[in-house]
């Protein structure tokens, strides 16, 4: 099949007029949660309070009895920070153990904050957001009306940053891959259907394509991965930091092909349960080209992550040098 017939089809499929709605997966469900982590979400959201006094107790412990997690975060603080300069290094993020710790506090944080967003209204979201920096840059990208690409990285509370997202869109899509946790995914999706988010799963192949294609080309904003390539996904392999990193090219590849904007967007947590929404600079990716305009991407999320290093919510290998070793 050529990429004239590929282009084809995808034009002649019609965009989504209701919220997408979750179809048995084509294909075996991928996906990074454990699920025998259920239980842990579950209570997020039905001991929401409990489980937010246990966390001084939870996260030390499941850090202790997490090698693999351990390993990770030594991994990962190494290429962030560089290697320590002694194991009593005193920059905390020097130390894997200190930064590890952080980390799996961050992804319980998260996971409090998805729990306990299970029974909140639309406006209750809303009001978890303290502020969106990147705004002007934004509106004029938008003037354009050709729509929007926003991609954003496993950092912070990325779900909550849709709030935000939909309160200046009307149409709102959510490219993500069904998670291996069941629970997760209920979490998830009762959040995007309080937003009225139009959910769009990578699993399902060329259709799902041509629905964001057709968003793109309706004016619609359309919301991507870019910090992570899952197997089988087309990525490019950039410099990020210490080492390298595989991040899709779907984002500036869809963008070029409809002449949208791609724009960086992250949320990252502030006091009190609240989100700080950042706007990176928008990418004209149909002029640079797929290549380049994935490389923009990955240096806007690279900054980021060097500014807020253990909001990155990556509890194995980050970098291709030692996801090879592993």
């Amino acid at each position: 099949m050529t990429a004239r017939t590929i282009d084809t089809l995808i034009a002649a499929t019609p965009v989504v007029t209701g919220h997408a709605q979750r179809e048995p997966a084509k294909v075996p469900t991928v996906g990074r949660t454990p699920p025998a982590l259920g239980p842990f979400f579950w209570l997020c959201a039905h001991a929401n309070p409990l489980m937010r006094a246990l966390r001084p107790v939870i996260v030390p412990l499941a850090y202790a009895l997490a090698p693999g997690v351990r390993r990770a975060a030594a991994c990962n603080a190494a290429r962030i920070y560089g290697p320590p300069v002694s194991p009593d290094a005193p920059t905390p993020g020097r130390r894997p153990a200190r930064f590890g710790r952080r980390v799996l506090d961050s992804f319980y944080r998260f996971s409090l904050g998805l729990g306990g967003s299970a029974r909140q209204s639309r406006q209750q979201l809303l009001s978890r957001v303290a502020c969106v920096q990147g705004a002007e840059a934004y509106a004029r990208a938008r003037a354009g009306k050709r729509g929007v690409v926003l991609a954003t990285a496993h950092l912070g509370n990325f779900e909550l940053g849709l709030a935000a997202l939909c309160s200046a869109e009307p149409h709102v899509y959510v490219v993500f891959r069904r998670d291996a946790s069941a629970v997760f995914e209920r979490q998830r999706a009762r959040l995007r259907t309080v937003l009225g988010v139009y959910e769009v799963p990578i699993d399902d192949g060329l259709a799902g394509w041509g629905q964001l294609r057709a968003a793109l080309l309706a004016d619609h904003a359309v919301v991507m991965q870019g910090d992570r390539a899952v197997p089988g996904q087309k990525h490019a392999t950039v410099p990020f930091l210490g080492g390298h990193l595989r991040v899709p090219t779907g984002p500036a590849r869809l963008a070029g092909l409809t002449g949208s904007p791609l724009v960086p967007c992250f949320a990252v947590p502030v006091a009190h349960g609240r989100v700080e929404v950042l706007l990176g600079e928008p990418i004209d990716a149909a002029t640079l080209g797929v290549e380049a305009a994935t490389a923009a991407l990955a240096r806007a999320i690279e900054q980021t992550v060097a500014r807020h290093p253990e909001q990155w919510l990556l509890l194995e290998p980050a970098f291709v040098e030692d996801q090879a070793r592993a």
